[in-house]
């Protein structure tokens, strides 16, 4: 390393004379950039770079040479990939200026500093390995001082997936299965799911389709079969192999061998996080774990391995790549001697919707807000099968719709699921989650352990089904989020006042934003969003307005 360059271990405690200004940034990896920032130790706002500049999963690589980054590009720097729009958010909603900053935390190890396994500071810079960024904002935000920790991605600097014991408020790496050439967990599914024909990003649909197939994951095992950190078959060009020959460019999307080879990858997935963390149980056993990474959006697959280990789990809204931002943040905070955060219960972090700006954008396109109580008018009208657009309070971070920035519509109201799949231009067997008043779930869901962030899947009740079909899959599973009393009032006085109408306590809630559209951020956006979708109605922070081509 070079002067003035150390691996950084724990501070003691430090006077507080000033505050402790950290900015967390997720540019070290190609995608899903953005920023966090945290102050003396607490948790104050984050935002993903996409839904500021509109360009979805927004990542930096130089022209010409995708998937080069911070920390395999030694010509890279900082400047080069620096989240811009995020970063002048975070720091001009608190009125603070770059120079303000105390420590700028980096969710990963820049090329020149190849060979750092821990924390290296460099200046005011603190680079945190890209795994234990994502273990420490699933640790150091989870209800526990105590639990272990699994990371699952495509790769960090070494890794595909790490173990970590979190013990007291210290993350310990234990054991990491390495990646390398062709060699990836999050590759590997990425990789059938480009066979089956879904494009980038489409690890969801896959994840979807999976439900109409019969899994047989030996089909797979040649190529993809985990059974410990050492002990694993896992070559992505050998597996695309297999599933080419299990299928052809004549295939539909939605036929038997698509669908049996998304069953077979979704099978080969939730086997490998299985035994990965039972790997990581007989090295430390724990009652609590958390998992995090871009793998740990899989619902299904966070399910399975939550029942197979018969352990508490948890996973923050943002999992993925952004979610680093605050995870480098939240480890930079714990060694440089700050106490830990509170749990994190909400999404809501990003930029907030503000009235006066609110009702500009209205009377901007000419839209005048209805008279009396906007959540009642916005419940009256999802009653009546309206879809509308729900954009109130501060952005979610996260990819998951958690009811800040929504499209909602009645769970069980005739051709409901088929008009927001138009609305959203996506295929109709996909299926969408509710959002249920917390106290109801029991009556509702076999199992209702599945919190407020819709990364577990749930069985609906099958006296039940056909009330809310809109928001169950083929299997009878649904992607439900827990609203409870305190989170997000609004959110919750909404589903209250539905339930009142309707006597279903849930809406079905989708995220707010077109095709290959980043989520909603601002007053603006909203209200050009949902004239484009062609939705009945929208609130937008404290107002209702019917818009045009309603039944209203």
């Amino acid at each position: 390393m070079s002067a003035g360059v150390r691996a950084h271990r724990r501070e003691p405690p430090r006077e507080r004379s000033k505050r402790l200004i950290i900015l967390g940034l997720a540019v070290a990896t190609c995608e899903h950039h953005g920023a966090a920032l945290v102050i003396d130790g607490e948790i104050i706002s984050a935002v993903e770079e996409e839904r500021l500049n509109r360009q979805k999963h927004y990542g930096w690589s130089p022209p010409g040479r995708p998937g080069a980054n911070l920390c395999n590009d030694p010509s890279l720097t900082l400047n080069d990939v620096m989240c811009r729009e995020s970063v002048r958010h975070l720091l001009d909603e608190r009125g603070l200026s770059l120079s303000d900053v105390d420590v700028i935390a980096v969710n990963g190890v820049p090329h020149r500093h190849h060979g750092a396994r821990e924390c290296v500071r460099d200046g005011r810079y603190l680079f945190v390995p890209h795994h234990l960024s994502h273990a420490a904002l699933a640790a150091r935000t989870s209800p526990w001082r105590s639990c272990n920790v699994l990371t699952v991605d495509g790769r960090g600097e070494y890794e595909t997936a790490a173990f970590f014991t979190y013990r007291d408020g210290v993350l310990a790496r234990q054991a990491e299965l390495p990646a390398g050439d062709g060699r990836s967990l999050g590759g590997a599914y990425e990789t059938v799911t480009r066979v089956i024909g879904f494009g980038p990003h489409g690890q969801g649909q896959t994840m979807a389709l999976a439900a109409y197939g019969r899994p047989s994951s030996i089909r797979l095992a040649p190529a993809f079969s985990v059974r410990s950190f050492e002990d694993f078959e896992l070559d992505e060009r050998a597996l695309q192999t297999l599933a080419e020959a299990r299928t052809s460019p004549e295939t539909e999307l939605h036929d038997a061998a698509n669908s049996n080879l998304a069953a077979d990858i979704q099978e080969a997935l939730e086997d490998a996080l299985v035994a990965l963390a039972r790997d990581g149980q007989a090295r430390a056993p724990s009652s609590q774990w958390a998992i995090a990474g871009g793998v740990a959006l899989n619902c299904r697959a966070n399910s399975v391995l939550r029942d197979a280990l018969g352990v508490d789990l948890w996973v923050p809204s943002a999992a993925h790549d952004a979610g680093t931002a605050l995870g480098a943040a939240l480890e930079a905070a714990h060694l440089l001697g700050e106490p830990p955060c509170e749990p994190l219960r909400t999404a809501g972090l990003g930029p907030e919707i503000e009235g006066e700006r609110a009702r500009a954008a209205l009377e901007a396109r000419g839209l005048s807000p209805v008279e009396g109580d906007a959540i009642e008018t916005a419940a009256e009208r999802l009653a009546g099968g309206g879809v509308i657009g729900w954009a109130v309070g501060r952005l979610e971070y996260g990819p998951r719709a958690l009811g800040f920035r929504s499209i909602v519509a009645h769970p069980g109201h005739s051709g409901v699921q088929d008009r927001v799949n138009a609305i959203k231009t996506r295929q109709r067997w996909r299926p969408f989650g509710p959002s249920v008043l917390e106290e109801h779930a029991n009556a509702w869901f076999v199992d209702s352990d599945f919190g407020p962030f819709m990364t577990f899947t749930a069985d609906v009740v099958p006296a039940q089904r056909e009330r809310v079909s809109g928001v169950v899959h083929e299997d009878g599973s649904t992607r439900p989020q827990a609203v409870d009393q305190g989170t997000n009032p609004p959110w919750r006085a909404l589903i209250e006042a539905f339930h009142q109408r309707s006597g279903v306590p849930m809406v079905l809630n989708t995220s707010f934003n077109g095709r290959d559209e980043a989520i909603v951020a601002t007053e603006e956006q909203a209200v050009e969003s949902a004239l484009r979708l062609g939705l009945d109605g929208l609130v937008l922070g404290s107002c209702y307005v019917d818009l045009p081509g309603s039944a209203r």
